[in-house]
């Protein structure tokens, strides 16, 4: 609970929230209604490879993969339209090294009292450890498949309530049957 945090007494909400801010083990950043970075913190730095100063003399657009800048736009009109209160995409930044990165973008509209707009707030985390992990999974998937595939005796995987989870093709063709109809994900 917030209440039990002890602070010192000269502490604020706002300096809190500032620490907050900064201290993040994810990237944040405060984004001006022109798209340019206001207030960035440690890890989004870190993520990118630039330094605080080289960000805030950037917009979100300039980091962006350019295969990914339309959706990301139209999200961010949508939130000053007040269509969505809040999104999340997956998305590539580009580093300073001009390598890309996957990263998981969860952006908010802030307003005032008034509900005028004040800043884009961005919560970004970096998915490329996730990424090589699926990318990783798959291939050793595709691999398996290839291995049983061409195999003439029957090969399936079953859940001990018989439902089909993999086959080979000569069950498949066995069984009268197509990837999509026999096979069902797994359950557990």
């Amino acid at each position: 609970m917030l209440s039990d945090v002890s602070l010192p007494l000269a502490a604020t909400n706002e300096a809190f929230f500032r620490l907050a801010f900064e201290q993040s083990p994810i990237g944040a950043a405060m984004v001006g209604l022109d798209f340019r970075f206001v207030r960035v913190n440690t890890a989004l730095c870190r993520m990118t490879g630039y330094t605080e100063a080289e960000l805030l003399a950037r917009s979100f657009p300039e980091i962006t993969h350019p295969d990914d800048l339309a959706l990301d736009l139209h999200l961010t009109e949508a939130l000053k339209a007040s269509e969505i209160d809040h999104y999340t995409l997956e998305k590539r930044y580009v580093q300073k090294s001009g390598a890309p990165i996957w990263i998981k973008l969860t952006g908010t509209l802030v307003k005032d009292e008034g509900g005028e707009p004040l800043y884009f707030l961005a919560m970004v985390e970096d998915m490329s450890e996730r990424r090589g992990f699926l990318a990783a999974l798959h291939e050793s998937e595709r691999r398996l498949r290839a291995i049983l595939a061409p195999m003439y005796p029957f090969i399936g995987l079953l859940t001990p309530e018989g439902v089909v989870i993999e086959a080979n093709q000569s069950a498949l063709v066995f069984g009268g049957l197509s990837r999509p109809d026999a096979i069902r994900p797994p359950c557990w």
